[in-house]
């Protein structure tokens, strides 16, 4: 185990349990010993405390310590597996792993395996930590006393994978850092931590880390607008990802292919793949929105109005994986405007509209999303002589290459 002694903590689960319910040092040892005592005794610094302070301890806080070696045996083999498949980046085996972890929460928090459950309970697949108040503070405070997989993982996990590289870093470490730096733009230094990580995943026989060090440089470069880049990336990352019978990137990847090839001006390989995807033949309730959208604004960029509309009229009954369903139709109601009213670009409703549908893709929604609709919001500016703030808003999406959109 890399749990450290008992004693540390239980020094550690006591202080815990003591601000979950808000209480003083000086109210807990009251009447049981000195709160200089209790201090020590919750930073691990008592060599042999006294096994009745400790039980009152407990007793009054109301809860037990695990010591049972058989059941720290059975709690330790969660435990290993979870630290394994976060380090091989193997997140389907981490959250079928996770569930158990919750599961078992009390188990684990009032065992030597306390600081092991804030570190690998800490994500949630809401993407918001899943820790008390209590717990998040005390697992800040103990980030200095953390060995190396546990701060890899709290660190990764907190969106803070960059500061791993200071020290002796893992190729998880680099693919941390790499994917970190892609989603806040930073594309060129993302792909140099990604090929690193690439090549030490491929050193140590981690294959999933080399899967997604492809992918989100094949990601990078599509938000680059260098689509035979992208495209070299999103090969490899297919073999390896078909390699491992891992079809739900292979389809992440054909999608975001496509999606780039709209962005970039190309709607008719965009075209075939949406219109394949989101064939008449296939239940709108068992496609996502956007998917439908894209394939609409394929469609526009092709002069196929009527399908055009037959697509936005199926994506009305479609699922809302990401954004929310009303942001969703409401990205889709600016094709159907377009489709709808020839004169668009002169009516000031499409502009309004055009305008805070694009704001609020820019606040809430991946560069992606916005940059598909840079061609609309610069060709509505130009065409109504809005050159400062078509000049601002190339400022802000600078790899955009001017093609016309439709």
């Amino acid at each position: 185990m890399e749990t450290g002694t008992d004693l540390r903590w239980l020094g550690v689960w006591i202080r815990l349990r003591r601000l979950e319910r808000d209480w003083s040092q000086e109210g807990l040892c009251r009447g049981l010993c000195a709160v200089s005592t209790l201090s020590k005794i919750e930073q691990g610094k008592v060599p042999s405390p006294n096994p009745d302070l400790i039980r009152l301890l407990c007793k009054r806080l109301d809860g037990g310590w695990e010591a049972d070696e058989s059941a720290l045996k059975a709690l330790q083999g969660r435990i290993e597996p979870m630290y394994e498949a976060f380090l091989d980046a193997d997140f389907s085996r981490f959250w079928g792993l996770h569930s158990g972890l919750i599961a078992d929460w009390g188990k684990y928090i009032h065992s030597p395996f306390l600081l092991d459950a804030l570190v690998l309970g800490y994500e949630s697949a809401e993407d918001t930590p899943r820790l008390s108040p209590a717990e998040l503070a005390l697992l800040r405070e103990m980030e200095p006393v953390m060995n190396h997989r546990q701060r890899t993982v709290y660190k990764i996990s907190a969106g803070r994978a960059s500061e791993l590289l200071a020290g002796d870093p893992s190729s998880r470490d680099y693919l941390g850092a790499g994917i970190e730096c892609c989603q806040a733009g930073a594309y060129t230094r993302a792909v140099e931590l990604l090929q690193s990580a690439f090549q030490m995943g491929a050193a140590e026989g981690r294959v999933r880390i080399m899967l997604l060090a492809r992918l989100f440089s094949g990601n990078c470069y599509s938000s680059l607008a260098d689509y035979p880049q992208m495209a070299a990336h999103y090969a490899a990352a297919e073999k390896i990802a078909r390699a491992v019978g891992d079809t739900e990137t292979v389809d992440t990847i054909r999608y975001n292919t496509a999606a780039t090839a709209l962005e970039l001006g190309r709607p008719e390989e965009a075209y075939a793949y949406f219109h394949a995807a989101c064939g008449e033949g296939k239940p709108a309730e068992a496609l996502p929105i956007l998917a439908l959208h894209k394939l609409a604004l394929a469609c526009e960029a092709l002069g196929k109005r009527e399908e055009a509309l037959s697509a936005l009229k199926r994506a009305g009954r479609a699922a809302a994986v990401f954004p929310s369903r009303e942001f969703s139709l409401a990205i889709c109601g600016l094709v159907r405007y377009r489709l709808e009213h020839a004169d668009y670009l002169h009516d000031p409703a499409y502009g309004e509209m055009l305008t805070r549908v694009f704001a609020r893709m820019e606040r809430e929604l991946p560069a992606g999303f916005a940059g598909l609709h840079v061609p609309f919001l610069l060709r509505w500016y130009t065409e109504n002589r809005m050159y400062k703030d078509a000049c601002q808003l190339l400022l802000r999406f600078p790899h955009y290459r001017g093609e016309t959109p439709v």
